[in-house]
């Protein structure tokens, strides 16, 4: 309805926009803006605005896939890593083993002398094939061994505690341990004063190192 002074009423303004018994919305300037008309009750969208929205779901799901492909690629590094760490770990006793007996077996020529020196252990400890349990367990493959390691041996707490702390026979540990035992493994119940000299350490941590798990000789060992 047009007033007298040419005002439209609101009624007039609305039914100007209906056609067919649908109320249209104004549409988009022509520069691709979003588009958006009711007819009969359903909500259209332009090409152009259809264009835009397409391509912002394909980046969004675009992105969520880089995203999930980098989280798999992380989590396959991951599980490599994790797989090489055990395996390297599952063969590192043996590789120090082998490392720790190279290393007491530099010269040989001492074994004779660690030989007479394990005179002192024999009350308590066996090596060689004919090996059996005394006081203390056998010394077969002791050199590079990890500490308390004797399944059929009952060892002292003191023992048990530093095993459990990962120590290791390395030659190091070893001279150590013969020097002052009570000063690495404190609490442990053998009776042994220790051997002062550095050479006689030596002789017999050499001499031990001769001898594999199975109480055999290594190659080239000599008395």
């Amino acid at each position: 309805m047009r007033h007298c002074d040419g005002r439209v009423s609101g009624r007039s303004r609305v039914s100007a926009r209906r056609s067919h018994g649908a109320l249209r919305i104004p549409q988009d300037d022509g520069e691709g803006m979003l588009r958006l008309a009711r007819m009969s009750g359903s909500l259209l969208m332009s090409p152009a605005s259809a264009d835009f929205a397409h391509a912002i779901i394909w980046e969004t799901l675009m992105t969520e896939q880089r995203t999930l492909t980098l989280k798999m690629i992380a989590a396959g590094a991951a599980a490599l890593v994790f797989t090489a760490a055990a395996a390297q770990e599952a063969a590192a006793p043996e590789a120090v083993s082998e490392q720790e007996v190279a290393k007491a077996l530099t010269d040989m020529s001492i074994i004779p002398a660690g030989k007479r020196s394990f005179v002192k252990c024999q009350a308590c400890h066996m090596v060689g094939e004919n090996f059996q349990r005394r006081a203390g367990p056998p010394l077969n493959g002791v050199v590079g061994r990890a500490a308390g390691k004797n399944e059929e041996f009952r060892y002292s707490p003191g023992m048990n505690t530093v095993a459990a702390e990962g120590l290791v026979w390395t030659v190091e540990n070893l001279d150590a341990y013969l020097k002052a035992p009570r000063e690495v493994v404190p609490g442990t119940t053998m009776g042994f004063a220790g051997i002062p000299k550095a050479e006689e350490r030596a002789a017999l941590i050499a001499y031990l190192a001769s001898f594999k798990e199975d109480g055999s000789r290594v190659e080239g060992a000599t008395e």
